[in-house]
């Protein structure tokens, strides 16, 4: 009995996933992400859709970092962000939903006002959920995505040297399917 049960959940989990009419081609995303006290807004493109659930993404981002001393006092300093990876999606109702998760590689550009380091990198993933609107082959979703950076950029001519682009993640946009 527990086999046929195990066997069912797996069957359901399948199905599930395997929606005709999900959207599957090229995508182009805008968002607004939050990284622990910086602001960023951002576009993204990922593939068309590989072996029935795979995806490559790349993403960059204008990023402000708050509470940089300057002339005035203290003021939002930019730099810039971007990461590549690979990721893996599944759809629930047939389609209008799609849940996903991704890792990579992500790197910082940052600005001399708040550190000497001209490069920074490391690493991030991700798990977000997407609501389609419209038609499910191609069309406008909605997401959320969260998750982690690990990144050793220290902003070292700030106060207590804080980590940025570091840590907890969130963001959210809107994406668009080609059909």
């Amino acid at each position: 009995m527990k086999t046929a049960t195990i066997f069912a959940i797996i069957a359901l989990v399948a199905v599930a996933g395997a929606a005709a009419d999900v959207p599957s081609g090229l995508s182009l995303s805008v968002g607004l992400t939050q990284q622990a006290d910086d602001f960023m807004a951002g576009a993204g493109v990922r593939s068309p859709i590989l072996l029935g659930a795979a995806f490559v993404e790349a993403s960059g981002w204008v990023a402000w970092r708050g509470g940089v001393a300057g002339a005035g006092g203290e003021a939002w300093q930019a730099y810039f962000a971007g990461r590549i990876g690979l990721g893996g999606r599944t759809s629930i109702l047939d389609g209008a939903v799609m849940l996903y998760g991704s890792g990579g590689v992500i790197a910082a550009l940052p600005n001399s006002a708040f550190t000497d380091s001209p490069f920074e990198w490391g690493g991030y993933g991700t798990f977000g959920i997407e609501i389609m609107a419209g038609t499910r082959r191609g069309g406008l979703g909605y997401y959320y995505e969260a998750g982690a950076n690990g990144i050793g950029a220290v902003a070292e001519k700030q106060a207590g040297m804080p980590l940025y682009l570091n840590g907890w993640t969130q963001s959210v946009g809107l994406r668009y399917y080609f059909p």
